[in-house]
């Protein structure tokens, strides 16, 4: 996942979708769309990180 890609999925589960219906659509497991959530702004981070090289 990049950056963008994790602050969608911050976005759209803070406007009340679905966990689960995030999850289907970047076809990742719905833990790992809480594991992003709780993450927050690190994992936004770190994500940024790895992808600037």
């Amino acid at each position: 996942m990049n950056a963008e890609q994790i602050n969608q999925i911050s976005y759209r589960a803070a406007a009340g979708e679905s966990k689960a219906a995030i999850a289907r659509e970047f076809g990742i497991s719905r833990e790992t769309v809480y594991s992003y959530l709780r993450q927050g702004s690190s994992t936004v981070a770190a994500a940024a990180t790895a992808n600037a090289d």
